[in-house]
């Protein structure tokens, strides 16, 4: 079974403390929650704003993950340290063990997502899962007025501390969103001439986005970056590899510091 904790890429042991709830309680559960994600482990994401590595598989070497200066620890190995990240894979190359890092399970990954998503803003998780199917049904049925409303909300929310000036900033908020909702996504998929900001699966539609940010507040900056998100979109040929696919949309967000632009168009 592919979950659970592995230190070698092969044997695999699971979370004691989820176990023994599981037994005591007799019902399954985020037993994970309970345990509560490190504040300085979550501040160092956010600060960073690079939520690549619990995104999707990394490759590492065994000199990442040997960090022995607890006052200047990278984020991958203090993820690999606190059990938000395990040992999928391992192999030698060229005379050096290389690892494949991952989430261990969704247990953890909801844990993980729904802790960032506190941190970035000061709603409580009931509040934002009470959007989740509205923005389904937004996502399905191209509704732009609808989606930029909720990510508004969300924008609306976010802490003024942590605010960010650049738009990697706001892919990983957006990112970390939809995930603590429980969508299907594909973060940064990298093509043969590019990397494509995200896909979402939803039933049978794929949905390919490009996200924009403008560094002045006016409406027609915001129209811009819609417009270049597009232009990026079919230069690189993002929807090619989705052809085949019945239903395909294309998704253009472009964000500045209190604002937010969304435009549909079908291929």
């Amino acid at each position: 079974m592919d979950n659970g904790y592995s230190w070698n890429g092969k044997d695999k042991v699971y979370n004691p403390f989820s176990i023994l709830n599981f037994f005591s309680k007799k019902r399954f559960s985020n037993y994970w929650y309970r345990t509560a994600t490190p504040s300085f482990l979550k501040d160092k994401i956010v600060a960073k704003n690079n939520i690549k590595p619990i995104l999707e598989n990394i490759e590492v070497n065994v000199d990442v993950l040997d960090s022995s200066d607890p006052l200047n620890v990278g984020e991958l190995p203090l993820l690999f340290q606190t059990g938000y990240l395990t040992i999928k894979k391992a192999e030698i190359k060229k005379g050096m063990d290389h690892f494949i890092l991952a989430i261990p399970n969704l247990e953890v990954k909801k844990s993980l997502f729904e802790n960032l998503l506190k941190s970035y803003t000061d709603r409580t998780l009931e509040k934002i899962h009470q959007m989740k199917m509205k923005i389904i049904q937004q996502l399905e049925n191209s509704d732009e007025e609808g989606l930029r409303e909720n990510i508004n909300f969300l924008l609306s929310n976010i802490q003024y501390k942590i605010h960010g000036k650049d738009e990697r900033y706001y892919h990983s908020i957006f990112l970390v969103w939809l995930q603590t909702m429980g969508f299907n996504i594909e973060a940064i998929h990298i093509t043969n001439i590019g990397e494509i900001d995200s896909i979402i699966a939803i039933k049978e539609k794929t949905i390919i986005i490009e996200i924009k940010y403008s560094k002045t507040k006016k409406e027609e900056d915001l129209k811009k970056a819609i417009k270049k998100a597009f232009t990026q979109i079919h230069n690189k040929k993002y929807f090619e590899k989705y052809l085949k696919r019945k239903n395909i949309s294309l998704l253009a967000i472009a964000f500045n510091r209190k604002e937010v632009l969304c435009e549909f168009k079908e291929i």
